[in-house]
């Protein structure tokens, strides 16, 4: 008799958390598949991710002498503005939030973050994870195939 009311306890406890959705360090609710647990990697378009786009456009199209040299710091070269573009695939986002870790803590396993991505020009991604200096966001740049390049904070 006990085995079968720990058996109907686990099946209720599975139950309520069908409907849970994961959150992101950046605070954005992320959609859970109760069918393969998978979450996204992609953080969802929301305010901070339109101030992100808008201050990369303005990066992209600079002519500004300081901004044009924090720009090429950052391996960040000048694109037009329609091709800095929010990235909403998984997959995609998922390498970001791998390169991030890899560089950051020299390491390929442990924990991912969910990445606010930007696909910037054709040659390059900035990536976010919710990282801070002080005040200041950390930004990952990559170049296509996820290997980072440089740092941009704003």
């Amino acid at each position: 008799m006990q085995n079968r009311i720990i058996a109907i306890g686990l099946v209720i406890s599975t139950t309520a958390f069908a409907g849970l959705t994961a959150r992101s360090p950046l605070g954005d609710a992320q959609s859970l598949r109760t069918d393969s647990h998978a979450i996204s990697f992609c953080v969802d378009s929301n305010g901070f991710a339109s101030n992100a786009i808008a201050e990369f456009r303005t990066v992209a199209t600079t002519t500004d002498a300081g901004r044009v040299t924090l720009r090429t710091r950052a391996s960040l070269l000048s694109t037009s503005t329609d091709s800095v573009q929010l990235v909403t695939v998984s997959a995609v986002c998922l390498r970001a939030a791998q390169s991030i870790r890899r560089s950051r803590f020299q390491a390929d396993t442990g924990p991912l973050s969910s990445v606010l991505l930007l696909q910037y020009g054709s040659t390059r991604y900035v990536g976010f994870d919710g990282t801070k200096v002080g005040e200041w966001a950390l930004w990952t740049v990559f170049d296509t195939s996820f290997a980072k390049i440089g740092n941009y904070t704003w």
